[in-house]
């Protein structure tokens, strides 16, 4: 962020926008890991790979030359990110395998 704010010619309120874009990706990775036990690591770094992305890609698209909105249907990229990593963690938890699944044996 720190470098962001001395590079990017955006006001102090964007680069809080995109500080809590980033950062609402770790959401599902805190609430789904407290409530469900037997949620796979490997799912979780996947939707937190795939939202961050997500995210990215939405907010510095036309930056980089792709032709998308940063906000799409009025929606910020923070929350198509996490729509993103909830669907991943969702998906990878149901299809996926893990040899070592998170859980708590007593």
């Amino acid at each position: 962020m720190a470098y962001l704010a001395i590079n990017l010619p955006h006001t102090i309120w964007r680069l809080m926008e995109i500080k809590l874009e980033i950062l609402s990706q770790v959401a599902p990775s805190i609430f789904l890991g407290l409530h469900i036990k037997s949620l796979r690591a490997s799912a979780v770094l996947s939707g937190l790979i795939v939202g961050t992305l997500v995210t990215i890609v939405l907010m510095f698209g036309n930056t980089i030359g792709i032709d998308v909105s940063d906000r799409p249907w009025g929606f910020h990229a923070g929350i198509w990110g996490l729509a993103t990593n909830f669907l991943t963690i969702g998906i990878a938890s149901v299809y996926g395998k893990d040899k070592y699944p998170i859980s708590v044996k007593k």
